[in-house]
């Protein structure tokens, strides 16, 4: 079964945030991403749908409690 991956532009439009938010998030909040969204260097940064559902919970988390990365 092929995973279904998708660039930062259009996971950013997915989950409804920035393109330069999404490469921060990628990286803030790793832990919680696939591989792809923290690639090795020279390789393509890539999200799968679960990377942008768990996108979408830290958007909507975020917006809601007004917190901020390190909160």
């Amino acid at each position: 079964m092929t995973i279904k991956r998708f660039s930062p532009k259009a996971a950013a439009a997915a989950a409804g945030i920035g393109g330069s938010t999404i490469r921060v998030w990628a990286r803030d909040y790793g832990e919680f991403l696939s591989a792809g969204a923290n690639p090795a260097a020279g390789e393509a940064r890539t999200f799968t749908e679960a990377d942008i559902a768990v996108l979408q919970v830290i958007r909507d988390i975020r917006q809601r409690e007004a917190l901020t990365t390190i909160q």
